[in-house]
């Protein structure tokens, strides 16, 4: 397989990926074959305890474990993430882009977004899983 991250090309640019590149190289980290054993357990530590937690892994009970990263320009959102759920491990990664809203709130329609599609895809690996994100949890984040 020929890839690169941060390759220039028409789609994206210098520093760009794709959610496929990323699920790529989230499954490679879970694999051990993104460096050394320790190496990528040292990366999937680090993922394990970021601090925006407002997108995918809203959408995922604090008991089950999960390693992400986000990322956000005015235009764009992006959320990905490899979650160790009770139906099934899973990558997901969604990226919204060219948004007209370019607030930086939670309600934010790509925050919005991200946050519906963690929701079905936890319930589709987890059709009989009782949790639900708590209401008004998002408000107590900084900008909420």
């Amino acid at each position: 397989m020929s890839w690169g991250f941060g390759r220039s090309s028409r789609s994206g640019g210098l520093g760009m990926t794709t959610p496929n590149d990323m699920v790529r190289l989230f499954e490679m980290i879970v694999d051990n074959k993104a460096g050394s054993s320790a190496s990528c357990d040292r990366m999937l530590r680090i993922l394990s305890h970021q601090y925006w937690d407002d997108c995918i892994l809203s959408q995922v009970p604090p008991s089950v474990h999960a390693a992400a990263k986000s990322g956000a320009l005015d235009h764009c959102r992006s959320d990905i993430a490899v979650v160790d759920s009770p139906g099934g491990q899973y990558v997901l990664a969604i990226y919204t882009k060219e948004q007209k809203d370019t607030s930086w709130v939670h309600a934010n329609e790509g925050d919005v977004a991200i946050r519906k599609l963690a929701r079905m895809v936890w319930g589709h690996y987890n059709p009989n899983h009782p949790w639900r994100p708590v209401e008004g949890s998002l408000n107590l984040l900084p900008g909420g």
